[in-house]
């Protein structure tokens, strides 16, 4: 049997290298710091039980998942074009895109099959080292995306049903107020502001 070169001999698998990255979408959230503090906690205690080398955590606060335009998520993103990281851990996905365009997008290019780059999601327990792990996350992000366009179907209806029976939504005109108390059919009116005079009258409704 051939004897280990001294540069092979007693060395270790090298650690997973990881950035995570934290996300509030709400200027309140992001100067309270509450889910900003919980998130970082989370995702330093995954690391350390997976073994897991975290370099740094990038943070973006005050901005939407909506849009993948965040100077945080480009950060992360450029170590990873730098080879300064592996993997990128979030504590969920929404922290990260709600978008299956922008995820199909993200995976094709950073996450595919070939690809070293890795995703590891905490509580979704998702983690992109294995293909179960890149299965459950197309199939958790197919859900939340058909959720979302659900609701956004229900509310549409329910406007459109609004106006159909002429029932008006939204704030009131300049010049008009709505009633504080509604009237005998339940619904709010729409009057005159006592300080206000009206450009012109509006067509009768109520809310």
């Amino acid at each position: 049997m051939r004897k280990p070169t001294p540069q092979t001999a007693g060395t270790t698998p090298r650690r997973l290298r990881a950035v995570g990255y934290v996300r509030v979408s709400t200027d309140q959230q992001a100067q309270e710091g509450v889910s900003m503090d919980a998130q970082q906690v989370r995702i330093r205690a995954h690391c350390i039980s997976q073994e897991i080398d975290l370099g740094d955590i990038v943070i973006d606060d005050g901005y939407s998942a909506k849009s993948p335009a965040r100077p945080g998520i480009k950060r992360a993103l450029d170590m990873r074009t730098a080879k300064k990281v592996d993997a990128i851990v979030v504590v969920k996905l929404d922290r990260l895109t709600r978008s299956v365009k922008d995820l199909g997008t993200l995976l094709d290019s950073y996450f595919r099959d070939g690809l070293p780059w890795l995703l590891l999601s905490v509580s979704d327990s998702i983690d992109t080292r294995s293909a179960g792990g890149k299965l459950l996350l197309n199939v958790l992000m197919s859900v939340a995306q058909w959720e979302r366009e659900a609701i956004s179907e229900r509310t549409q209806e329910a406007m459109n049903e609004l106006k159909r029976r002429g029932i008006r939504s939204g704030g009131a005109g300049y010049g008009w107020q709505w009633s504080k108390k509604p009237d005998a059919t339940g619904r709010k009116q729409l009057i005159p502001h006592p300080e206000d005079k009206p450009a012109a009258a509006p067509r009768p409704h109520c809310l």
